[in-house]
């Protein structure tokens, strides 16, 4: 008697905490998300295919308000490039390349603390090798 009383407690309260985690996924309206081009127009549902009062104004604006996302570029919509992508192409400046200037394959080298650290190291690295004078042990 106790054990059944003991589960049905279980399974109530494991009920409970399921209702209370999947309250979230019940919403009572709905609102499309104008930022992301949609697929495909769904007929079945009741979003996209029930009108009950149209007002004409609101809907062409909202029509407008989706076509201006999907044609618009990232140049279009910010003044300054918002990720590091968006800076290929943002602002380019025009490059007037001569190729008899000299100077465009010359890249100086940066020096810095850690540079000149590892240059000194590699300066005081042994690079030759000894002679090879046989094999150390001996072969049967």
């Amino acid at each position: 008697m106790q054990n059944e009383k003991l589960s049905y407690a279980f399974l109530k309260e494991d009920i409970e905490k399921q209702e209370r985690r999947s309250n979230f996924l019940h919403f009572e309206t709905f609102r499309a998300n104008i930022k992301r081009v949609p697929i495909a127009s769904k007929f079945w549902s009741k979003y996209d295919s029930k009108v009950e009062v149209l007002d004409e104004k609101k809907h062409q604006d909202y029509l407008q308000k989706i076509e201006k996302s999907i044609t618009e570029i990232p140049k279009d919509k910010y003044t300054e490039p918002i990720v590091e992508s968006h800076v290929y192409g943002w602002k380019t400046p025009f490059l007037n390349y001569d190729a008899r200037d000299t100077e465009l394959l010359f890249h100086p080298r940066y020096n810095s603390d850690i540079t000149r650290v590892g240059e000194r190291i590699a300066s005081e690295k042994d690079t030759e090798r000894q002679k090879f004078a046989g094999i150390p042990f001996k072969l049967t």
